[in-house]
């Protein structure tokens, strides 16, 4: 079985984009916009690592990044934001890295 990875992005382009990326790489990735399907993923599933996007319409990803690490310390979170911004620098201790939301599709 392939590795699993969780996406939470709200973009559909992003979501495409980072899927192909982790498929080339030979991960499975589980994709979401939804911070609660996302909460009930990480139980449910042995994952590799989480892709979050922290800015989304339901509620910000740090809500979900701290339920996360308060059961799950060792699962790898990289964030993916358009800004980094005080709060982002604040919830350090939550995430392993950060990745500026910059990816651009050239056709």
């Amino acid at each position: 079985m392939k590795d699993m990875v969780l996406v939470v992005e709200n973009e559909g382009t992003q979501q495409i984009l980072i899927s192909k990326i982790l498929k080339g790489q030979g991960f499975l990735p589980i994709v979401t916009d939804s911070l609660s399907e996302a909460s009930s993923t990480v139980g449910a599933f042995d994952l590799q690592f989480a892709i979050i996007d922290i800015y989304l319409p339901e509620k910000n990803g740090w809500e979900l990044i701290k339920g996360i690490r308060a059961t799950e310390q060792t699962l790898g979170i990289l964030i993916i934001t358009g800004v980094l911004d005080k709060e982002s620098k604040q919830f350090q201790q939550y995430y392993d890295d950060f990745k500026f939301n910059d990816i651009k599709i050239i056709s």
